[in-house]
């Protein structure tokens, strides 16, 4: 039994010493370990999300601009309350510094309701909203597709339609700065409200083909200063007339997402209706948020 016992750890200690049996464990320890280290980086992978690309996001999604919200109420012998609101974003799909498409969404709402103690009222409500698809066909020039909605109660415009499109070329283009100029043609259709004391026989609708020329300025005047400026010049093709539109937003931050806002926004017409002011200007204050 001895003698058993004796060759039996003979035979283990020369297996133990023998250079395949070595060869073999540590490739099977080297097995383990890789196998150990695939499975903590397939479970690492499994639990990080990647980041969705711009042309992958929902239309809502991917928004930046600045947007604010002003608000005025007076009482005594006259009575007026004021609302404003503005709204200026922009969303690019593809490469962040040369992108492939570009969204515009501006949005310019005022509501003015005043009274005296004679009872007499006076609204003067603005709103006008459009969107500016651009698709670029380089680092410089793009072709953009518009649309725009107006309601401007002081020139008595019911509703005044617009659907376009030209080229843009891109002036400056750095992280502190957008310069974009546009040149293009509409079709505009605008409808009139009827006054008091119109003419007999005045048009209460236009269609007017029109030449477009504009510029879009974005700018970073300072850590705490940010500027938005539109300007649009129209000339009509086949009537007399012609008209402008500028909008300019200035936020001053007081925090990381809100800032003091500075409206201001002005609507001319050359022909407005017999009676009534060519010119429509607001300068309004409010609070303002970045996103």
């Amino acid at each position: 039994m001895r003698k058993k016992w004796r060759l039996g750890w003979i035979g283990l200690l020369a297996m133990c010493l023998s250079p395949a049996w070595g060869q073999n464990t540590a490739g099977s320890a080297r097995a383990s370990g890789q196998a150990a280290a695939k499975a903590k980086n397939s479970k690492g992978k499994k639990h990080r999300q990647k980041p969705r690309r711009a042309d992958t996001l929902d239309f809502w999604q991917g928004w930046k601009g600045l947007g604010s919200l002003g608000y005025n109420l007076s009482t005594g012998d006259t009575q007026s309350l004021n609302l404003t609101a503005n709204l200026d974003a922009e969303r690019r799909s593809g490469p962040p510094k040369h992108p492939d498409w570009t969204t515009h969404a501006d949005v310019i709402a005022l509501w003015a309701h005043s009274s005296n103690a004679s009872g007499a009222v006076i609204r003067s409500d603005t709103f006008t909203g459009s969107l500016r698809q651009d698709y670029h066909l380089n680092t410089r020039q793009f072709v953009y597709a518009m649309a725009q909605l107006e309601h401007i109660q002081p020139e008595s415009i019911a509703l005044r339609q617009s659907y376009g499109g030209g080229v843009g070329q891109r002036l400056l283009f750095t992280p502190r700065a957008q310069w974009n100029a546009l040149l293009g043609v509409d079709w505009t259709r605008t409808r009139f409200t009827p006054t008091v004391g119109l003419p007999a026989g005045t048009a209460l609708l236009r269609n007017a083909a029109e030449a477009q020329v504009g510029e879009t300025l974005k700018i970073k005047l300072a850590n705490h200063l940010r500027l938005a400026h539109e300007f649009s010049y129209f000339k009509s093709l086949n009537q007399a007339g012609a008209r402008f539109e500028t909008s300019s937003i200035l936020a001053v931050p007081i925090s990381r997402h809100f800032n003091i806002s500075f409206n201001f926004d002005d609507y001319y017409l050359t022909q407005p209706l017999p009676g009534h002011h060519a010119n429509n200007a607001t300068l309004s204050a409010g609070l303002g948020v970045k996103f």
